[in-house]
């Protein structure tokens, strides 16, 4: 419940999928959240993604 009661504080999103099904998982994801959102097919590229996007993130604020 916590996770739906601050949704809308959510910056980025990565979706890991292991198949063709996880195209239409991110289709609909689009739908609700409209800021980053990107699908890999393993987990260490969607950690580093995120915390690339959040190193970058950082970095213009303290600029």
């Amino acid at each position: 419940m916590k996770f739906y009661k601050n949704r809308h504080k959510l910056e980025l999103y990565s979706i890991v999928a292991y198949n063709k099904n996880g195209l239409a998982s991110i289709i609909l994801e689009k739908m609700f959240f409209k800021d980053s959102i990107r699908q890999f097919t393993d987990l260490e590229s969607a950690i580093s993604w995120s915390l690339s996007k959040i190193s970058d993130k950082n970095d213009s604020l303290s600029a």
